[in-house]
C-alpha cells in the first residue's frame, strides 16, 4: 500500500525532539534512544552495556542529551532502569533482548514523548528510522527512510538489503509510516550472511517491553511491582494530557499550547492507514463508524486509569466478548487492556468503532464487578469508582453518534459468565442505560410501521426471490446471484441474473445487490404493502444476515425513524429458505421433500404454536427430539446456524421436514449456553405462543425490529433473529425455469 499520505514532515517535527543522545559521565558518545514516557527513555541494551563497560558499572550514573527547541539542548542525569529476561551482566546481549528501560534522573523531567505502537501485527510498507551520529565530534541527527523486507525472529523487523545505518544510531526509534506509530528501535546496521549475501539492518519491535525484568537493574530506577504496565500507563496518560484544551504537557516548548502529543494523533490521522480506512465502504464510512486516532488516545488514556484485569486470560476473553467470539487466535501474552486494544485492528474489523466502544464498556463492566469484589488491582476503590465512571460516560457519548442498532449492542453489554465467577450484590460503576421512550412513545413504536404482505390469507401480492449461490472454484469466498419475483405459485414476468466473472466476493454483496434490489422493489412496492423478501441460501451460509442489509448509501447518517432508511428486516418481512429443497436439487421423489410438504400442510391447521430449544438444555442433540416433534413446534436455536451445534441442528431440523426455524445469527457467548440464552428463548416461547399462526410470524418479528429501531430497546433480542420459512407448497423452481406447485 502507498504510503503517500504519510505527513512525513510533521512526524519529524515529534519524533526528533523525542530522540536523544547518550553519553558517558566523561562525555563519550555511546548512541541514541527516545523517550517513551515522563522521565524514561528506551534505547538498545547493547548501547547501555558497550558504555558502562564492566558488570559492577551497570548502576552508575550517565548522561542523557535532550533536544530542545532552537538547536538547543539539555543533558539529563541518568541510570539503566529495566532490560528483559536473558539479559545478564557477564554475557552477550542476546539477539532477541536488545532493548533497556533507562531513567532520568530529574525530579519531573519536562521532555515530549512518541507514540508507541499498541499492535503486534508486521508493518506495511515503509519505515522511517531516526537517531544521532557523530562526525568529527560534533553529533549530527539522522533520519532515513528503508523499505520493510520482512521478521527476523519473534521481535526483528529487517530493513531492505540497501539500508544503510551510520554508527550510533542503535537505540533510536523506527516508525511504521503506514499507521504513524513507533514500533520499533535500530539495533544495528546491515550485514553479510553467509555466502556473501547482503541483509539488510536490523530493528527490535517495542513489543519487547513486555518482556522486561519485574526487578530494576538500579535501585534508584524502580517503576512499580510491574515495569511494562506501569510504563505504558504514563505513555498514556502523558499523551491523553497533551490535547486537553489549556493543559499543555510537560516538555511543550515551541510546539503550541497543545504540546507536542497534540500533533501525534493528527499525523496518525492522515496515515495512509486512517486515510484508506475512513473511505472504505462499510461502518468505517462515516465519523462516526470510524475508529480515529484521537478516539484511541482518548480511550487509552481512560483505561490507564481502570486496575489492569488479572492477567492474559482475562484480557483474552475481554477481547473475544468485545468481536462476539470471532477474532480467532490472539497474541499469548497480552498483559494490559492496551494491548488487548491492539487486538481489536485485526482481521476484519479493521477501525470500525463498534468493537472498540464494545471493549471499552466491557472493560469499565469488569472493573468495576472486580472492585465489589474487594479487588481494585491496588487502587483506591473511589479511584476505580471514578476511573469505571469516566469510561461510561465516554462510551455513552461517543455512542450516541451511531446507528441506534449499534448503540445497543454497547449499552445494553452485560458481562458474560466466564468474565465473572459469581454477580456482586450491586455494580459500583452504575450502566449507563438510553432513555426509553415515553409512553406516547412506546405505543407508536410498539404498532407497525409498515404494511407487509402474508399477514392474511388472501393477502397474495408479489414476493421477491433473491438466490445466493457460493461459486465453488474461487480461492475465497464469491457468489452468483439471481432475482425474480413471484406472484403467488406463479412467476411475476422478472428474472434478472448477476453473475460476474469469478462471482462477486463476500464483502461486495451489499453493494452489488443494491441497485438491483431497489430497483424492483420500486416497482413491486406500494403505498400499503412492501413485498417481502425470500432469500434462497445453502445452509452454509444462512447467517448471512440479509435482514440488517442497509441498502441506502447514506443509512446510517439520517434519521433512523424515515423508514426508508431502516435496516431491511425492519422495512420488509425477509425470510430465508432452503436452497438445497429447491426443485431438482436431489433426487426425484425425495422423502425428506415428502416430509417436508406432510409437515408444512399440518402446520398451516395449527392455532396454537409452541418452541422447542434445540439442543434441549444441558443435552447434547437428539434427532427424535425434531422427528417426533408436534406440528406447531417451531425450533428455536440461540447460536448460529452457521457453527457446528447450529449447523447439526439445522441439518436435522430440515431433514425430519420443518419449514419454520428461528435462530440468532449472531456468535454464540461460549461453547455452553448461559442465562443469556435462556432468556432468549423464554422470549421466543412467549413470541410465538402468542401467534395465531406460522403465517404471521414473519409480519411480527419484522414489527419487532421496527420497534428496536424506533429506540424500543425491550426487544432488542430481535435484531440478529433470523427465520427460516420455507414454504413446501410453494417450492423454489428449478433452474429450468418456475415449476408449478404440487
Amino acid at each position: 500500500m502507498p504510503d503517500a499520505g504519510a505527513d512525513v514532515g510533521r512526524l519529524d517535527t515529534l519524533v526528533q525532539p523525542a530522540t536523544v543522545r547518550l553519553h558517558g559521565a566523561d562525555g563519550t558518545f555511546w548512541g541514541s534512544g527516545f523517550l517513551v514516557a515522563p522521565g524514561w527513555a528506551l534505547t538498545a541494551a547493547h548501547v547501555v552495556r558497550a558504555g558502562l563497560g564492566a558488570p559492577e558499572r551497570l548502576t552508575e550514573p550517565f548522561d542523557v542529551v535532550l533536544p530542545e527547541a532552537y538547536g538547543q539542548t539539555r543533558t539529563v542525569r541518568a541510570r539503566l532502569g529495566y532490560w528483559p529476561r536473558g539479559v545478564f551482566a557477564y554475557d552477550a546481549v542476546p539477539e532477541e533482548c536488545d532493548i533497556a528501560l533507562v531513567r532520568l534522573l530529574e525530579p519531573e523531567p519536562a521532555h515530549p514523548c512518541v507514540w508507541l505502537s499498541d499492535r503486534r501485527e508486521t508493518p506495511k510498507g515503509r519505515l522511517k528510522a531516526y537517531g544521532w551520529y557523530e562526525k568529527d565530534g560534533t553529533p549530527h541527527g539522522w533520519d532515513s527512510v528503508f523499505a520493510y523486507s520482512g521478521k527476523d525472529g519473534l521481535y526483528g523487523l529487517r530493513f531492505a538489503p540497501d539500508s544503510e545505518v551510520p554508527p550510533g544510531v542503535s537505540g533510536g526509534p523506527v516508525v511504521d509510516l503506514h499507521s504513524n506509530v513507533v514500533v520499533g528501535l535500530v539495533k544495528r546496521n546491515s550485514t553479510f550472511g553467509s555466502g556473501d549475501i547482503k541483509e539488510g539492518g536490523l530493528a527490535v519491535r517495542t513489543s519487547l517491553l513486555g518482556d522486561l525484568t519485574a526487578e530494576a537493574v538500579c535501585p534508584e530506577a524502580v517503576l512499580g511491582t510491574d515495569p511494562y504496565v506501569e510504563l505504558m500507563r504514563l505513555h498514556d496518560r502523558w499523551h491523553e494530557a497533551a490535547v486537553r484544551p489549556g493543559v499543555p504537557p510537560a516538555g511543550s516548548y515551541g510546539f503550541g499550547a497543545g504540546g507536542p502529543g497534540e500533533g501525534w494523533h493528527r499525523t496518525q490521522a492522515a496515515s495512509p492507514e486512517h486515510a484508506v480506512a475512513a473511505a472504505a465502504p462499510g461502518g468505517a464510512a462515516t465519523a462516526a463508524g470510524h475508529w480515529s486516532p484521537t478516539d484511541r488516545l482518548r480511550l487509552l488514556g481512560l483505561l490507564s486509569r481502570l486496575p489492569e484485569p488479572g492477567g492474559p486470560v482475562r484480557v483474552k476473553q475481554l477481547v473475544s466478548e468485545a468481536v462476539y467470539g470471532s477474532l480467532g487466535s490472539l497474541p499469548p501474552r497480552l498483559r494490559t487492556l492496551r494491548d488487548g486494544h491492539g487486538c481489536l485492528y485485526r482481521d476484519n474489523f479493521s477501525n470500525t468503532s463498534l468493537p472498540f466502544l464494545r471493549y471499552a464498556r466491557l472493560a469499565a463492566l469488569a472493573a468495576a464487578h472486580a472492585a465489589e469484589a474487594g479487588d481494585t488491582g491496588g487502587l483506591g476503590y473511589a479511584d476505580v469508582v471514578r476511573a469505571v465512571q469516566a469510561v461510561e460516560e465516554w462510551v455513552a457519548s461517543r455512542v450516541a453518534e451511531m446507528p441506534v442498532d449499534q448503540v445497543a449492542q454497547v449499552l445494553t453489554l452485560a458481562l458474560p459468565p466466564q468474565l465473572t465467577d459469581a454477580p456482586p450484590a450491586h455494580t459500583s460503576g452504575t450502566p449507563y442505560i438510553p432513555a426509553q421512550p415515553s409512553p406516547g412513545e412506546r405505543e407508536k413504536a410498539t404498532d407497525p410501521l409498515l404494511v407487509c404482505s402474508g399477514t392474511h390469507p388472501g393477502d397474495e401480492g408479489p414476493t421477491v426471490v433473491l438466490e445466493i449461490e457460493p461459486v465453488l472454484w474461487t480461492e475465497r469466498p464469491a457468489f452468483f446471484a439471481s432475482l425474480r419475483v413471484q406472484v403467488g405459485d406463479e412467476p411475476g414476468g422478472y428474472d434478472e441474473h448477476i453473475e460476474p466473472p469469478g462471482g462477486i466476493p463476500y464483502e461486495e454483496l451489499v453493494p452489488s445487490l443494491r441497485r438491483p434490489l431497489l430497483r424492483l422493489f420500486a416497482t413491486v412496492d406500494t403505498e400499503r404493502r412492501k413485498a417481502p423478501l425470500e432469500v434462497a441460501l445453502p445452509l452454509e451460509h444462512f447467517d448471512l444476515g440479509v435482514q440488517r442489509w442497509m441498502l441506502h448509501e447514506s443509512a446510517g447518517s439520517l434519521d433512523g425513524n424515515d423508514p426508508a432508511y431502516l435496516p431491511l428486516g425492519a422495512q420488509r418481512q425477509i425470510v430465508v429458505r432452503a436452497l438445497d429443497r429447491k426443485e431438482g436439487a436431489g433426487e426425484d421423489p425425495s422423502p425428506e421433500a415428502d416430509v417436508w410438504a406432510g409437515r408444512w400442510a399440518a402446520l398451516g391447521d395449527v392455532t396454537g404454536l409452541e418452541t422447542v430449544r434445540v439442543p434441549p438444555h444441558g443435552l447434547p442433540l437428539r434427532e427424535e427430539q425434531l422427528a417426533a416433534a408436534a406440528p406447531g413446534t417451531v425450533p428455536a436455536l440461540c447460536r448460529p446456524a452457521g457453527d457446528e451445534t447450529g449447523r447439526a441442528g439445522m441439518e436435522l431440523a430440515l431433514r425430519h421436514g420443518h419449514g419454520v426455524v428461528l435462530w440468532q445469527s449472531s456468535p454464540h457467548a461460549s461453547g455452553h449456553c448461559d442465562t443469556g440464552c435462556d432468556a432468549l428463548h423464554e422470549r421466543l416461547a412467549k413470541t410465538v405462543r402468542g401467534i395465531g399462526s406460522a403465517r404471521q410470524l414473519p409480519e411480527h418479528l419484522r414489527v419487532l425490529r421496527a420497534r428496536f429501531h424506533r429506540r424500543d430497546y425491550s426487544v432488542q433480542w430481535a435484531e440478529k433473529l433470523s427465520i427460516l420459512y420455507d414454504d413446501a407448497s410453494r417450492p423454489l423452481p428449478a433452474a429450468e425455469g418456475t415449476v408449478d406447485s404440487p
